[in-house]
């Protein structure tokens, strides 16, 4: 899963096939048509989510919901920052 941070309204969103842009307007970007490759321009700041530990995740967070003796945590998933030379998230 692909998203763009905005460093200057702070906002995380996901990206579409058709644009998006951030609330201050300082970030913005899409999926391309292969669902693979995405393409932003401005500020932003690109980041990405690996879907099969985001998943797991989610699964994890719905047994965690259920037990109550169990202090506040949550399920933790992989994440990183996309470096500026990716193949897949293209700056314009």
């Amino acid at each position: 899963m692909k998203l763009l941070y905005c460093p200057k309204c702070h906002e995380v969103f996901s990206l579409d096939f058709v644009d998006k842009t951030c609330s201050c307007g300082g970030a913005s970007g899409h999926y391309q048509e292969d669902g693979v490759h995405a393409v932003y321009r401005g500020g932003g700041i690109p980041l990405g989510i690996a879907n099969d530990s985001f998943d797991f995740a989610i699964a994890k967070q719905a047994i965690l919901n259920k037990q109550s003796d169990i202090p506040f945590c949550g399920a933790k998933f992989h994440a990183w920052v996309v470096p500026m030379n990716s193949n897949t998230f293209i700056k314009e």
